[in-house]
């Protein structure tokens, strides 16, 4: 694995357009688990480059719970 088999396995989970936003048993979230292993600069140059759409979304996501839209 690249960068961990969880963050593979995130990664291409993603890219075929799974929820970033479903959580495990445990509450987590993909987006919180990448979020937990990989920096800012990865996620925004790869994940922002290789699923722009995906990203985008669970950008708006975030900001909507942050300012609760």
């Amino acid at each position: 694995p690249r960068y961990g088999i969880h963050v593979d396995l995130i990664i291409e989970l993603i890219k075929a357009g799974a929820d970033w936003f479903i959580e495990n048993n445990k509450g987590e979230t993909p987006y919180k688990l990448m979020r937990k292993n990989l920096s800012d600069y990865y996620i925004k140059n790869y994940i922002a480059k290789e699923c722009p759409e995906q990203y985008n979304n669970a950008i708006m996501m975030v900001n909507a719970k942050k300012y609760n839209i």
